[in-house]
């Protein structure tokens, strides 16, 4: 990739992959022996045959969630953008809206969903799981759609991502008994 510079074509492209990508090129770089070593174990699993901690995977599941410090800093614009999806949803339901604007009210729901979708963080499961088990205190959704709410939640979070609650520091107040 150091020798291409710009826009390319896609027949340079396609040179590109054929000069630098071959299957011998590939076969004996060091990301395929660490895939075949990884699936070689893999296959020599048995399920039931390890115990929990003899387990080389992470978990890889995630929640999305909105932090709260982000839904109180956008309060005003999410409430308007709900607002307006609900008011959409109730005109998309007359039978007697032409066509056009039947799509343009699509068009701009789609639009009110993906700007929703803004605000949400994907956080690791286990987290989710954690705060939920810990706190009792909920802050509420966003509703992205009829049937996608996205819960609120009360976590630390700025430019550099998502960080989990310290669960010791946070009080008697916020905890479940």
């Amino acid at each position: 990739m150091k020798t291409v510079d710009g826009i390319l074509e896609e027949s340079q492209k396609t040179k590109l992959i054929n000069d630098y990508f071959t299957y011998d090129d590939i076969r004996s770089s060091d990301y395929m022996r660490q895939f075949k070593d990884t699936f070689d174990w893999i296959s020599e699993l048995d399920i039931g045959d390890f115990e929990k901690d003899e387990i080389k995977m992470r978990n890889i599941f995630t929640k999305s969630i909105v932090p709260k410090i982000v839904y109180d800093q956008n309060k005003d614009e999410i409430v308007l953008l709900e607002e307006r999806q609900t008011l959409i949803s109730k005109k998309l339901k007359d039978s007697n809206i032409e066509q056009k604007e039947r799509e343009n009210l699509f068009r701009e729901r789609i639009e009110i969903q993906e700007r929703l979708r803004d605000f949400i963080v994907q956080i690791p499961y286990y987290e989710y799981h954690k705060y939920y088990k810990k706190v009792y205190q909920t802050y509420g959704t966003v509703n992205i759609s009829k049937y996608e709410h996205i819960d609120i939640m009360n976590c630390q979070y700025d430019i550099k991502g998502f960080y989990p609650l310290n669960y010791e520091n946070i009080g008697e107040d916020a905890m479940m008994f």
